[in-house]
């Protein structure tokens, strides 16, 4: 009787473990997706910027949608070291994004050894990056 109730608390456990070691697998591993949110310009970190308010796409992984339908040329600065996995550019009007950066600031492109991609994913009217550019991973353009 000892026997099957350790076994049973043994699989219990095992269970348990895994469980947890599951959840935080997924917690990590949960990437922001934040779309461009506003028809301004501004810097990058301000979280009001983007919709994915407080979360702004900054880690290895993330994906950041420079695709909000702008009605005029409008400048994001990257004013804080950001990295994302993918940026997606094109606000499929008449006028274009450019990337820019203050203090010295890089924008590293890191999709955790999945490939990083800068993709133009509506009409774009001369999207440009004028931040350095830092790649910890492979790129696509």
């Amino acid at each position: 009787m000892r026997t099957s109730t350790y076994r049973g608390t043994s699989r219990l456990l095992g269970l348990a473990v895994a469980m947890t070691v599951l959840a935080a697998a997924t917690a990590a591993s949960a990437a922001t997706i934040g779309t461009w949110n506003v028809d301004a310009g501004g810097n990058w970190s301000t979280s009001t910027n983007w919709d994915t308010d407080p979360a702004v796409p900054s880690a290895a992984g993330d994906t950041a949608n420079l695709t909000y339908a702008i009605t005029a040329g409008r400048t994001v600065t990257v004013n804080t070291p950001e990295t994302v996995g993918i940026l997606n550019t094109g606000s499929g009007t008449a006028f274009s994004y450019n990337v820019n950066n203050s203090g010295g600031a890089t924008l590293t492109m890191n999709n955790n050894g999945s490939g990083a991609q800068i993709n133009q994913v509506a009409t774009s009217f001369g999207d440009t990056i004028n931040a350095p550019v830092v790649l910890a991973d492979n790129l696509t353009i």
